[in-house]
């Protein structure tokens, strides 16, 4: 399988949200699925105790980034951080929490540099198109210089599940506005 992923040269991207409503994580990955005739929803889960949801995608790269941006401009239509359960029963930042690329692949890390480069152009360029939306986002990786993690604690992450309304974030974002992030949006990490 992977090696037949591989040679086709499809990659993935995997899309969080702050949801726990199946409906809503539906919709995301209908629009994602129309977005692109050349990319497809391979998953989609959802959590109503953790108020978590995901899409999984499938495609060429210039295929997947339209999924994926159509799979974040539908949930960042329908969703609002505001109507989920406050402090969060899971950690997040955004209502689009996280967007991550990744390459289709069993091959080492050493193996993929140009697989792992492709997504991370992928991930530049929709940082920079939800950025133009309004959006605050904040890139992690290697052209970024930090990892997922030390992203995270730059946000309000680790506090959503203590306080109903966490403090701000002390990462200024990548793309997007500065300062207080929107309340029905947040912020959302792409890398």
């Amino acid at each position: 399988m992977a090696a037949i992923a591989e040679a086709k040269g499809l990659l993935s991207a995997a899309v969080y949200l702050s949801t726990g409503r199946q409906t809503l994580a539906a919709s995301v990955a209908r629009a994602a699925s129309a977005a692109a005739s050349r990319a497809a929803v391979v998953d989609t889960f959802t959590d109503t105790a953790y108020s978590r949801a995901s899409v999984k995608l499938v495609g060429s790269a210039d295929d997947l980034l339209q999924a994926a941006e159509a799979a974040a401009t539908e949930a960042l239509r329908v969703l609002d951080l505001a109507e989920q359960p406050q402090p969060a029963p899971h950690p997040r930042q955004g209502a689009v929490d996280m967007i991550s690329f990744m390459p289709l692949s069993e091959r080492k890390h050493g193996d993929i540099a140009e697989e792992l480069s492709a997504c991370d152009a992928l991930a530049w360029r929709l940082g920079e198109a939800l950025g133009r939306r309004g959006v605050p986002v904040l890139m992690y990786g290697a052209r970024a210089g930090r990892t997922l993690v030390e992203t995270r604690k730059g946000t309000t992450f680790f506090q959503s599940v203590k306080e109903a309304v966490p403090a701000a974030a002390t990462l200024p974002p990548d793309f997007g506005p500065g300062g207080a992030p929107p309340p029905k949006w947040g912020v959302a990490i792409v890398g």
